[in-house]
């Protein structure tokens, strides 16, 4: 993994994608590193630390990846923010977060734009929405596998 801190005013830039899609302002203390496509966050200091030398595969939490201009939260993200967030939540009923936590895309009434995803007091994923449709976010490996 090549580990891009990001500078001040790329950091900058995720803090105002937090605020205008999900109205999340409460964040500021933490650092966040971009790999390829990913976005991780961790809070304390590595700055003295020479991590060329070392066989770092990861720093902190993964938490998402910009998508054509846009923030998409991973689970984790979505558990992390979720709860400081005052906009874009969508709540699914209990059958329905069953449904898309299997990978299952759910119909909603929702405009295009990209949603926390809730269910009772939990969050459970970051998605898509488009054309009406809650496009399924969960990865392969964090899907439940339940009958129904």
């Amino acid at each position: 993994m090549a580990i891009q801190f990001l500078n001040a005013k790329d950091k900058k830039k995720i803090l105002e994608l937090l605020e205008v899609q999900f109205g999340i302002n409460k964040f500021h203390d933490f650092h966040i590193i971009q790999d390829i496509d990913n976005l991780f966050i961790f809070t304390g200091d590595i700055s003295t630390m020479s991590l060329d030398k070392l066989k770092v595969s990861q720093i902190g939490m993964r938490i998402g990846k910009l998508n054509e201009g846009k923030l998409l939260l991973t689970v984790q993200g979505a558990q992390f923010f979720g709860p400081h967030a005052n906009k874009n939540i969508i709540e699914l009923s209990k059958e329905d977060a069953r449904h898309y936590l299997k990978g299952e895309d759910i119909k909603t009434d929702k405009q295009d734009r990209i949603y926390l995803i809730k269910s009772q007091d939990d969050f459970v994923g970051c998605s898509k929405v488009r054309n009406q449709i809650i496009r399924n976010n969960v990865e392969k490996a964090r899907r439940i596998d339940c009958k129904d």
